[in-house]
């Protein structure tokens, strides 16, 4: 390893610079690539060219690397059906044989020189337990398209999470927006060239909306919603006894975070979970919550938050097709057939993707399934309801019973 670092320094490997690392240990209870995935040793150098195998995937950039992981030769072929990996990200971290690790300046040389594409691409943005994949099994079961249901897309948010970082100021950079474009053009180099490609993004996205219809405008972008009680009983029972919301708050950003008050804590990693939206709108939320806001409570900020933000998007001129849950359970076919139009899908494919609804649509997704048969309902409290209510009046949304539709 010593005589390879020396043969870079001296410019005799320059392309040699991407490392090969094997995993000794993976951490059972981390379902995503991330630097605290796995016990790693170097094993060698390779060119950095490699990456761009059709088994190695890109899991996350930073200002500095980037992270890939390579699959073995049985997960090939079976990473990207939806039928058993409805999550990617939990797919590739459970399934990675090794993690190849390069240096930013060598990613940006490589990605430069990938050729521009232009097949057509649409975008699932979602508010979570809100259907959205029941999506991905429907374009999964279409001919000619490739689906990324939920891959760790840009780069892993919490590295920067220091102290004295203004992760809302970096999300406004060129340099993040070349990070997002970056991992956007490494995956979409992995699908089949004569494939479209469907990807379902993760709940904290949403910055990427901006950044993907400036720089790849002919992409098609849809949003996937639910009314907020339902959406939150059904969040409720996948995740309560995980906590989730207070585990990635307390446990995951807190170490990074500004000490002060418990609001000013709880704030700073709110405003770093959803990337900086609307700080005054989300502290005024909080307080509402306060004190000990629970899951659900948490759940309906983060749905309060992001409903906002996409009102807010397409106010300011983005186009984003809105997707609700409730009337793709009434209607599906018409609902199916008004996506199809919009991607400029043929509507004789309307049969097919009625048949993927059919089906449960994360069955493959063990760790929901075993969590959702035991988990406890959401109890209804006056206190937890005037506390949810609260936090939507401070988003000018409707109460908790009610619906929301957009506009």
């Amino acid at each position: 390893m010593a005589a390879q670092l020396t043969e870079i320094r001296e410019g005799k490997e320059k392309l040699k610079t991407a490392q090969v690392l094997k995993i000794c240990y993976r951490f059972k209870y981390n379902h995503h690539v991330n630097p605290t995935s796995f016990c790693l040793i170097h094993e060698r150098f390779i060119q950095t060219e490699a990456v761009l195998q059709p088994h190695i995937y890109p899991v996350y950039i930073s200002e500095d690397v980037a992270r890939f992981i390579e699959l073995d030769q049985q997960m090939r072929s079976e990473i990207l059906n939806t039928r058993k990996h409805p999550i990617l990200s939990h797919a590739l971290t459970a399934n990675a044989v090794k993690v190849i690790d390069v240096p930013r300046k060598d990613l940006d040389r490589i990605v430069s020189q990938l050729p521009d594409d232009r097949r057509r691409v649409v975008w699932m943005f979602h508010t979570t337990r809100c259907g959205s994949t029941v999506w991905s099994q429907i374009f999964n079961s279409l001919p000619d398209w490739t689906v990324f249901s939920e891959p760790d897309t840009h780069f892993y948010r919490m590295i920067y999470l220091e102290s004295d970082f203004d992760y809302e100021k970096l999300t406004q950079t060129k340099q993040y927006e070349d990070m997002v474009v970056s991992s956007i053009q490494l995956y979409l180099n992995l699908a089949p060239k004569d494939n479209n490609i469907f990807w379902k993004a993760t709940i904290t996205d949403y910055h990427m909306i901006p950044i993907i219809q400036k720089r790849f405008p002919h992409h098609k972008i849809l949003f996937s919603y639910r009314d907020v009680l339902p959406s939150g009983k059904s969040y409720f029972k996948a995740f309560a006894n995980l906590d989730l919301m207070r585990f990635v708050v307390y446990y995951v950003l807190n170490p990074w975070l500004p000490r002060g008050s418990d609001e000013d804590r709880i704030h700073a990693c709110w405003m770093a979970f959803t990337n900086g939206f609307s700080k005054t709108r989300c502290l005024t939320a909080i307080r509402s919550a306060l004190p000990d806001p629970g899951v659900m409570e948490w759940f309906v900020l983060f749905w309060a938050s992001t409903i906002t933000m996409v009102q807010e998007q397409q106010r300011s001129g983005l186009k984003i097709k809105s997707i609700k849950y409730e009337d793709m359970q009434t209607e599906p076919a018409k609902v199916i057939n008004e996506v199809f139009k919009y991607v400029d899908i043929p509507t004789n494919f309307v049969e097919l993707g009625l048949e993927a609804t059919e089906k449960d649509s994360q069955a493959g997704l063990h760790f929901d399934q075993q969590h959702r048969k035991k988990n406890p309902a959401w109890v209804r409290t006056s206190e937890s309801v005037r506390k949810c209510n609260a936090v939507l009046s401070a988003f000018d949304l409707p109460d908790l019973d009610s619906s929301f539709t957009f506009d």
